[in-house]
Parts: structure tokens; C-alpha cells; sequence
């Protein structure tokens, strides 16, 4: 799945208001992607997690920088959570995968607009969860090949293999800074949206 949102990360153009704003699909790499855009001028690229769409940074953007331009895109394997989706029972699989990357508890905790997001996108995590192609490695030499700026942000109370992940990719990109954010498990700009919209506020001032 990262080599494919990051070969997707293409520069485009925007520019209606939030309530106008239309969802727009763009190919890359022979993989589909739904999109919506806001702001203008230098892109800086949201990319979300395997549950959620382009709708979890709606909160943020009051919070963002007005300069770059914003493409969200529409875009950890836990075995309970993999049973439950090889079963076909996606309310079952989708609390239990969100509990496994966040914490016992965590899905109950969303809101209500968050967990209809969640199991709204179950379809297309389940056909990731099940099946039987194994994606293309994402290498270091895959990650060096990004010349962009890279921001990198983890909770400080992300499960170990996120942070052993972040680890991995700072040592790889050529331009990366890495923020840690007090407080917040794997969902950073839920857990602590204005922590996240600061670093990012501050990632993008400095390039």
C-alpha cells in the first residue's frame, strides 16, 4: 500500500470552499485514487490510514497552513481482525483492528462520525486484509527515491512496530523531518489534532 499512495502523490490544483468541494479520482501506477483538494500553492499531500478516507482532515484544515495546497487522499495486519474480515463479518473485524493499532477500547471511544467512516471503508480494507497477492516491497531504495520533504509523525503512545516503522523511513528518505506527538496513539491527528496541525504548521514554514 506505501508505494502505491506514494507513487500517487501527484501535483495538482484546487480551490473551491469546503462545502463545494468536489471528489475527484486521478490513476497512478495502474491503481485508482479518490481525491479532494483545498487551498493553493505548494502541494503538501495528506495521506490517511487503512480505515478512513479523505474526510478525517475536514477538522484540520482551519488548523493547516493557507499557503499549500492540500490533496487528501482517498486512499498492522492483526489476526483476530483478519479472521473476522476472512469471515465476512466486518462489524466484528473493523472494532478489532481499530482496538489492535489504537488500544483496547479505542473504537468505542471514536465518534460517531468516525466510526461510520471506519466501517464505511471496510470493503476495501477487507479485500487488503484477505488477499492472497502480497504487495510490492517498499524498500529503502524506494523511500530514497522521494526527493520531496517528508513529514513523519507518530503518537508517543503508538504501538512499538509504528515507531520500529518511523525508524526505518527516517533512516531511508533523503528529506525527512519526524514529529512525536505527546499523548496520541496511532491516530495522530485524531487523537491530538492540534499537536498535529502545529507540527505540520511548522514542517511547512521551514521548506
Amino acid at each position: 500500500m506505501l508505494s502505491a499512495l506514494f507513487s500517487a502523490l501527484l501535483l495538482l490544483a484546487l480551490l473551491q470552499p469546503a462545502a463545494a468541494r468536489e471528489e475527484r479520482r486521478i490513476t497512478a501506477n495502474g491503481t485508482e485514487f479518490a481525491y479532494v483538494e483545498a487551498g493553493r500553492g505548494d502541494a503538501l499531500f495528506l495521506v490517511h490510514g487503512g480505515l478512513q478516507d479523505y474526510r478525517m482532515w475536514e477538522p484540520l484544515l482551519a488548523s493547516l497552513p493557507d499557503g499549500p495546497e492540500l490533496l487528501r487522499d482517498q486512499g498492522v495486519r492483526l489476526g483476530p481482525a483478519r479472521q473476522a474480515f476472512l469471515a465476512g463479518d466486518d462489524a466484528r473485524a473493523v472494532p478489532l483492528f481499530v482496538d489492535g493499532v489504537r488500544g483496547a477500547g479505542s473504537f468505542q471511544r471514536m465518534s460517531e462520525a468516525e466510526r461510520a467512516m471506519a466501517l464505511a471503508n471496510a470493503p476495501s480494507h477487507r479485500a487488503d486484509q484477505i488477499s492472497t497477492r502480497p504487495r510490492a516491497p517498499f524498500a529503502c531504495d524506494t523511500a530514497r527515491s522521494i526527493r520531496a520533504p517528508v513529514l513523519l509523525t507518530g503518537g508517543a503512545e503508538s504501538p512499538a512496530f509504528f515507531r520500529r516503522i518511523l525508524d526505518a523511513l527516517e533512516g531511508c528518505l533523503e528529506s525527512a523531518r519526524r514529529a512525536t506527538v505527546a499523548g496520541a496513539s496511532h491516530n495522530v491527528p485524531g487523537d491530538e489534532p492540534r499537536a498535529f496541525a502545529a507540527a505540520v504548521r511548522d514542517f511547512v514554514g521551514s521548506h
